[in-house]
């Protein structure tokens, strides 16, 4: 079972966070590095921190709206499934670009 990732958000003057803590023994770990290094088509621009030894992803959502949020008042759509569904397995093949795991996204509707 996987273990649940605390998430948190974060606020500065003009940006907008969602802050993921990442274990320590991932800190070198090439995934890692090439996800704070790169901007990933698909992905959300982050940026890694290290605060009081912990380190950190810091997505920036800033004018974004969750899936959660988008569909809270009003129904899916299968039109909507179906292009969800598309960008997903589009976002597989560029993550594979990158030679990173697609089994390691964060595919909770408040994050996406």
């Amino acid at each position: 079972m996987e273990e649940k990732k605390e998430r948190t958000f974060y606020s500065d003057a003009s940006h907008n966070y969602l802050v993921m803590e990442c274990p320590r023994e991932l800190r070198d770990n090439y995934q890692y590095r090439m996800l704070a290094a790169n901007q990933i088509r698909g992905l959300l621009p982050c940026s890694s921190r290290c605060i009081d030894n912990r380190d950190y992803l810091y997505y920036d959502i800033t004018s974004r709206q969750s899936l959660e949020d988008l569909y809270d008042r009003r129904p899916i759509r299968g039109t909507d499934i179906e292009k969800l569904l598309e960008d997903l397995l589009r976002l597989e093949k560029t993550l594979t670009e990158y030679l990173l795991d697609a089994s390691h996204m964060v595919l909770d509707p408040p994050c996406i």
